[in-house]
Formats: C-alpha cells, sequence, structure tokens
C-alpha cells in the first residue's frame, strides 16, 4: 500500500468554544462551518503523527492518504478495524 502526504484542514482553535459541541455537530455541520472560515487549510502537504492511550496503552498511527480502489477492496486495516483487535 502507498501512502501518500495530503494537506490537512484544521479548525482554528479560537473559534472552538466547547471542544465536546464541536466534536458532537462537526458531522453535520461542515459545509457550514467551512464557508464561515471555521477551518484553515494547512500551507503544504505532510503526514500527521497521532497517538491515543486506551486501557493503559498507548497506540501510534498515521494519518495519510491512500489510493481508494485500495480502500474499497479493503486491503488495508481502518483504524477501527485495529482498534478492535486491540481492545
Amino acid at each position: 500500500m502507498q501512502l501518500l502526504p495530503f494537506r490537512a484542514t484544521l479548525p482554528r482553535l479560537e473559534f472552538v468554544t466547547s471542544p465536546q459541541a464541536f466534536f458532537d455537530s462537526v458531522k453535520e455541520d461542515y459545509i457550514e462551518l467551512a464557508e464561515s472560515g471555521f477551518f484553515a487549510t494547512e500551507a503544504q502537504d505532510g503526514f500527521f503523527i497521532y497517538q491515543i492511550e486506551k486501557n493503559a496503552k498507548l497506540y501510534t498511527g498515521i494519518i495519510a492518504m491512500i489510493d481508494m480502489a485500495k480502500h474499497n477492496s479493503r486491503t488495508f486495516k481502518p483504524k477501527a478495524d485495529a482498534f478492535a483487535e486491540a481492545a
């Protein structure tokens, strides 16, 4: 599988008054928020590393772009599947 860099779009933190409210509504309100300038786009393409602690274990992952043909054929392991196996 080939991982590709991408240009991330992130929320402007000064506009996030409540992280819980933001995450509860962003899926439904994304287009309206984007049109209002709520998000900023990174200047360069890149890969993004993240860490999640769950059940006293630390998991590290990468956020990258992949070819949609690979996604549709399920030749990779999505994050949710990986966590289900680790639980």
